[in-house]
């Protein structure tokens, strides 16, 4: 999708939109039909309620390679769609925050302007996004093979990281050395630094390619327990907090095409992991995950600080009775949501919840 297309479209809504007038940067993205609706809805809402200037940034930011930017477009979006009121980039002091520098930062958005609930939104994906990344980068380097990468998805954000994506270059001078050696059919190996993932590399003339991936989700919840504590600089202190979690069939096909029961259960084993095994980890320090974050805050209690986590696959639009949306509270919050505010959010508007309300153990 073209930058000043959706500028175009955004303007026969609003016909004062204007594009931003920096240029350089701005490139063209793939998106599904929902998504450049959204787009231009979401932008349209801003500019008429005076955040013009949020307006044309977002759009600006989204086209020059910012998908955190999307994704939060997207989760706007569903919340203009339900119309659930809210405000976007409220101001949240240092003292209210575990970022160590002393300078306040701007969430994502807050509810309520009386009991207020701040919430900040991360594009979600562990594993298999991680994978498809390295896919595209090889068949970047070598247009001319079908490249698939396969094996375990039970792994943590941080061990493909440091095992995988760190290691791009050897893994690029691997396949190199097997085509210069004279193998010209079929390339499989594991990188050394990770051997239980499989990198199948097939000339295109052949056509034809394969691989076969596994997830035990119970291995994979254990293993991502830290993952929203890569950005728990952000966790309000004395304010409820939610992190939204958007997903679509890019960052994690997977999920994006598992039946929602299975999603459902899935998310749970995670977040279940978050809230109750957490708060009893006292010995690790959330600086470990965020470099941006306070010395001497445990793992124990900033996990308490999240209100409840919401994922969202935003890659189409979802009916009520098919609503592809999962909000799970945390019963050992600190800063805990009222019921009310869950179900008038949420549960209202077809969502799964669960409180873990018999499950806190």
């Amino acid at each position: 999708m073209d930058y000043k297309v959706i500028c175009d479209k955004v303007r026969k809504v609003c016909p004062g939109f204007r594009e931003s007038d920096a240029k350089k940067g701005i490139k063209e993205i793939l998106l599904t039909d929902y998504q450049s609706e959204t787009m231009v809805n979401v932008a349209a809402f801003f500019w008429t309620h005076n955040e013009e200037k949020f307006a044309q940034e977002l759009l600006f930011d989204i086209f020059c390679g910012s998908s955190g930017k999307l994704y939060e477009t997207m989760v706007y979006g569903w919340l203009i769609e339900h119309s659930i009121p809210f405000i976007p980039q409220p101001q949240i002091p240092a003292e209210d925050c575990f970022k160590k520098s002393a300078a306040h930062y701007n969430a994502d958005g807050q509810f309520a302007r009386e009991s207020p609930v701040v919430f900040d939104i991360k594009q979600f994906g562990i594993g298999a996004t991680h994978l498809k990344d390295l896919e595209r980068f090889l068949m970047d380097e070598f247009p001319e093979y079908l490249i698939q990468v396969g094996g375990t998805l039970n792994c943590s954000s941080n061990e493909i990281e440091k095992g995988l994506l760190s290691k791009k270059a050897d893994i690029v001078n691997e396949i190199r050395n097997q085509i210069e050696s004279g193998e010209k059919y079929c390339i499989v190996f594991s990188p050394p630094t990770f051997k239980n993932i499989e990198i199948r590399c097939v000339p295109r003339s052949r056509g034809v390619s394969s691989c076969v991936s596994s997830l035990d989700i119970t291995e994979w919840a254990k293993k991502n327990r830290f993952y929203s504590l890569g950005h728990s600089s952000q966790f309000c202190i004395n304010t409820p907090y939610i992190i939204f979690y958007p997903f679509d069939q890019s960052l994690d096909p997977h999920l994006s095409n598992a039946d929602d029961k299975d999603v459902a259960w899935q998310l749970r084993l995670l977040c279940r992991r978050m809230f109750m095994e957490l708060p009893r980890i006292h010995d690790r320090f959330i600086s470990e995950f965020d470099g941006k974050a306070k010395n001497g805050v445990s793992v124990a209690s900033a996990s308490k600080k999240v209100s409840a986590v919401v994922f969202l696959d935003v890659t189409a639009k979802h009916e009520y009775h098919s609503c592809r949306m999962w909000a799970f509270v945390n019963p050992n919050a600190d800063n805990p949501l009222y019921s009310y505010q869950v179900h008038q959010w949420f549960k209202l508007n077809g969502a799964f919840v669960d409180d873990f309300q018999f499950d806190n153990y």
